[in-house]
């Protein structure tokens, strides 16, 4: 066959594919597919016996066009009940590579893009075409997509998305935004996935090594809520923190925390709090074997801050920045002013695993008003906030692994807070509840 031919036979297949989209595959002719093409009726006999026999080529286009498009990613070219053992160990990370591609290819192909539209189009007019429908567009990827990931919940958030954005797309005046927000979506959804399993490995890992040196009545009996030891040592694993760096202890309570981040970091600490005494404090850090060097105690209000400007490498705050954090421009205005230009801040709060302030559970409610909940709030409630700051970059905003034995350190505690948490707690209400871990860069 010449290279003409060649041509002319593809060039018959997309132009018939495109006007099947638009007209429907009824009312489209043979005369107007070759008219199309610039060729005569008889011209187009030569190469293909009827319309039926053009479409049947169209699906033999695109059933390869799709399994090269799969193997261009090492993933599955048949189903899971055909070849089974090719749907292990697939790379979460890969198939989001695979999911963007396919957008772009079922958007921005010409002879895709127009392959879908007529599927669209067709699906109610007659069953094969709505067979083909869900083959391509349907249930086929929504089975493909659970087979890889083993989870039709997974599946749905995901080809969902893309499904719902096709349609969008079409019809969008700027179509690269919509294609942005899908890219953007899927680095969304495969963070929300990264995260998880780092949560789990964290869960099977956390023994608190750190922490353990400093599990004595003694000092148990300073914290004032649920072990901020354990939170700042999961809160600090992996930290670019430089070494003797200076560090705000933001809410530092009784100073615990501070003394950790010295001991155990080497950092230079200043332990800021309102409510404690520094005097105290000071004493404390001295039994502890700290000098003024190591750790300074300062009584500071958090929205009007005593220190000199860009002092800090990094902010640390643990139990506490749910208090004076939900305000948008806290950070910009009041906080960000004394961190380095590269600096760190790392938060640890309290959270819920899901906002449930409309309709608060009767559980918590045992320990808490509505007005005490107010202060906690669950993941996305914090990405919000935060993302509106213009001067920091947010590298990590994720459930923590602490939740079960950082409350169990506390209401061990016999003091009347510890003792009227425990109403919640013992009634079940801490599946409702989680720590949250948000890590930020000043740019």
């Amino acid at each position: 066959m010449t290279m003409r031919n060649t041509n002319t036979k593809q060039k018959i297949l997309t132009e018939a594919v495109k006007l099947f989209a638009t007209q429907g595959f009824e009312a489209v002719t043979v005369e107007m597919i070759a008219d199309a093409v610039g060729i005569k009726a008889p011209s187009l006999y030569k190469h293909y016996l009827s319309k039926h026999d053009i479409f049947d080529h169209i699906l033999t286009e695109m059933e390869h066009r799709d399994a090269e498009n799969a193997a261009d990613f090492l993933l599955p070219t048949e189903t899971k009940e055909n070849s089974p053992a090719a749907y292990g160990n697939i790379s979460v990370s890969t198939f989001i590579d695979y999911c963007e591609k396919q957008f772009r290819y079922w958007t921005e192909n010409e002879f895709a893009a127009s392959f879908r539209k007529m599927l669209t189009i067709e699906q109610y007019r007659n069953e094969k075409m709505n067979r083909l429908y869900h083959q391509y567009l349907g249930y086929g990827p929504l089975k493909y997509t659970t087979d890889l990931l083993g989870s039709q919940e997974k599946a749905l958030s995901l080809y969902g998305a893309m499904h719902l954005l096709y349609g969008i797309y079409d019809n969008a005046d700027n179509k690269n935004t919509i294609s942005i927000m899908l890219i953007s979506y899927l680095q969304k959804w495969l963070s929300g996935e990264k995260d998880k399993e780092n949560n789990i490995e964290r869960k099977k890992e956390m023994n608190y090594p750190l922490s353990k040196k400093y599990d004595t009545p003694e000092l148990m009996s300073k914290i004032m809520g649920p072990n901020p030891l354990k939170l700042a040592e999961e809160l600090l694993i992996g930290n670019k923190i430089p070494k003797n760096g200076i560090v705000c202890d933001l809410g530092s309570g009784q100073g615990l925390t501070s003394v950790f981040l010295a001991k155990e970091y080497g950092f230079r600490v200043y332990a800021a709090d309102l409510w404690s005494n520094p005097d105290d404090n000071r004493r404390f850090f001295k039994e502890m074997g700290l000098n003024d060097e190591q750790i300074v105690p300062v009584k500071a209000d958090a929205s009007s801050l005593p220190f000199e400007k860009e002092l800090f490498d990094a902010v640390v705050t643990v139990d506490s920045y749910n208090y004076f954090g939900r305000d948008t421009k806290y950070l910009d205005d009041k906080l960000l002013p004394f961190v380095k230009k590269g600096g760190y801040i790392y938060i640890a709060v309290p959270g819920m695993k899901k906002d449930c302030h409309d309709n608060l559970p009767p559980e918590l409610l045992l320990s808490w008003t509505p007005e005490q909940l107010a202060y906690i709030r669950d993941v996305q409630y914090w990405t919000n906030m935060i993302s509106q700051a213009k001067n920091a970059q947010i590298l990590s905003i994720t459930e923590m692994a602490s939740n079960a034995e950082v409350w169990a350190d506390w209401l061990k505690q016999d003091n009347e807070y510890a003792i009227g948490d425990r109403k919640a707690i013992e009634a079940g209400g801490g599946k409702y509840l989680n720590f949250i871990k948000i890590v930020l860069q000043k740019i």
